[in-house]
């Protein structure tokens, strides 16, 4: 049966969750060190870790916003997960390959985001440390999925073609891994991961969960090695 009301309609999902992460994302995510210190008055080693803690508030609220925004989608995402778990699995794995052959094509290619996790994973408390990691393995890739995958893709594929939205979400996703346009050959490893998680939540007929899971994956992977 087809939901009703304009807080269940694709629309009110998209500028809901969209604007809700780049409110949030322009705010807690990227504050730096500096900005901590400055307002705390404290050491540089506190305001890494009250840096840790405001990236995970940031991915923590978006999360929570998202399973409120997308409870319906998520529920039957999961519903079907079960059906086919093992094969759903396989899949999942199967992507993370893929994105693992791209990294070693691109790794030619220093990621100064990539070396920003890895040096901001080293400071900190153990609670902020643990927080972060659960940021980067497991809430980041879930938020990251539901705007680059549900939200451009599976909300806005009722208006626009698949392929479209597809290339436009992997660019999409490559770019907010850079900070400026010198780093464009930095978004390359990032495009192509976005378009093995585009591919993969293509193919499962839009279940958020199984591109989720890849890109869980991928990133805790990445954070062990």
């Amino acid at each position: 049966m087809k939901e009703k009301g304009f807080l269940q309609t694709p629309t009110f999902k998209i500028i809901a969750f969209t604007i809700a992460y780049l409110c949030l994302g322009y705010t807690l995510a990227p504050l730096s060190s500096q900005f901590y210190q400055q307002t705390f008055h404290c050491s540089m080693m506190d305001a890494e870790m009250f840096r840790q803690y405001g990236f995970f508030g940031f991915h923590f609220l978006c999360l929570i916003l998202g399973i409120l925004i997308f409870r319906k989608t998520l529920k039957l995402d999961m519903t079907r997960f079960k059906e086919k778990i093992w094969s759903n699995m396989g899949k999942i794995v199967l992507t993370f390959i893929l994105m693992l052959v791209g990294s070693m094509v691109f790794s030619f290619i220093q990621s100064d985001n990539q070396a920003a996790v890895d040096s901001l994973a080293k400071v900190g408390s153990p609670l902020s440390n643990f927080l972060f990691m659960i940021t980067v393995g497991i809430i980041g890739p879930m938020n990251e999925e539901l705007l680059f995958r549900e939200v451009i893709i599976g909300q806005l594929g009722t208006k626009l073609p698949k392929w479209i939205l597809v290339i436009a979400s992997s660019i999409l996703f490559g770019l907010i891994h850079i900070t400026s346009l010198d780093q464009l050959p930095q978004a390359l490893p990032y495009i192509w991961n976005g378009l093995m998680l585009s591919l993969l939540y293509v193919r499962s007929k839009d279940n958020v969960l199984l591109s989720s899971g890849a890109h869980m994956l991928n990133n805790i992977v990445g954070m062990l090695v």
